[in-house]
């Protein structure tokens, strides 16, 4: 059986920094660490640029996990533009040219792949 992926959205990265951080829940960051080693637990890209929008401890650990945070593919891009076309309300935009897009399609359509 397949070990599940866990695919990630901002305010989760929040909750996991703020809410349970690291010196609080030492565990937790322990898990969560071999999970992104792993590869199973992932964000698309668009939720480091919106994690980014900010200027706080979740940025520094953001950049300390990196990997984390994967690229995206032709795949999840066209996947993304067709889920805002047929979900027009989840706001945001896909384009391709721009680092900054609202993640929500990015995350559908990452699960979708996986």
């Amino acid at each position: 059986m397949q070990r599940p992926v866990y695919i990630v959205d901002t305010s989760s990265w929040i909750q996991l920094v703020k809410i349970y951080p690291p010196s609080v829940f030492p565990s937790l960051a322990r898990r969560c660490e071999e999970m992104i080693k792993v590869r199973r637990m992932v964000s698309p890209r668009p939720v480091l640029d919106e994690i980014r929008e900010g200027n706080d401890e979740v940025v520094a650990w953001a950049d300390v996990h990196k990997s984390a945070f994967v690229g995206r593919s032709g795949a999840t891009v066209d996947g993304a533009e067709e889920i805002m076309r047929d979900h027009p309300s989840l706001g945001g935009s896909v384009d391709r040219r721009l680092r900054l897009d609202r993640a929500d399609p990015h995350l559908i359509a990452l699960a979708l792949s996986i």
